[in-house]
């Protein structure tokens, strides 16, 4: 269910309040994503299901694997303080599991299921409550690279943790809630 916090609805004739009434919602509700530190490790996009967290490393599994690198340890140490204590408990956590574009559609999807799982209990082994992690996987649909280059392809075989809850409202600035 989602509930959307628009100013702009609750103060439609009075715009200079919606405005002031939009800017207490927005500033209330990102004050902890401005606690999230920067790293070489990850880059944090806000996307359409939230604020996303994403690995800036090469390569997190290998080809048909869903065993996680060793590489990537670092960068599930970084996310687990980021979620344990920044992140507030009650925002809930979606692990979607993404592959290249080498085999068939069904096999990819259950891989990247298995990797999202993969990265779950990770997380989990690093002290973060599994009853706020979901596990989803979307196969080869959702590429951020080129399928066509090793490097693209290496790219796309990653598991995005995404703090759900918050976006853009397309009505106006105003954020949404889930």
């Amino acid at each position: 269910m989602s509930l959307s916090l628009c100013a702009c609805a609750l103060f439609e004739q009075k715009p200079q309040e919606a405005a002031v009434a939009e800017e207490v919602v927005q500033t209330s509700a990102v004050d902890w994503q401005s606690q999230i530190p920067p790293s070489e490790k990850y880059s944090v996009v806000r996307t359409d299901r939230g604020l996303t967290i994403r690995s800036d490393a090469a390569a997190t599994f290998r080809v048909g694997r869903a065993d996680l690198l060793e590489q990537s340890a670092g960068f599930f140490d970084e996310v687990a303080v980021i979620l344990n204590e920044t992140v507030p408990a009650d925002k809930q956590i979606l692990i979607a599991g993404h592959t290249d574009n080498v085999g068939a559609k069904s096999t990819n999807v259950r891989l990247s299921l298995k990797r999202a799982e993969a990265v779950m209990a990770a997380l989990s082994s690093r002290g973060v409550d599994a009853s706020r992690m979901q596990a989803k996987g979307f196969g080869f649909d959702e590429p951020i690279a080129d399928n066509r280059t090793k490097e693209g392809q290496a790219l796309n075989r990653r598991v995005e943790i995404t703090i759900l809850g918050q976006k853009a409202s397309p009505q106006c600035r105003c954020m949404a809630f889930e």
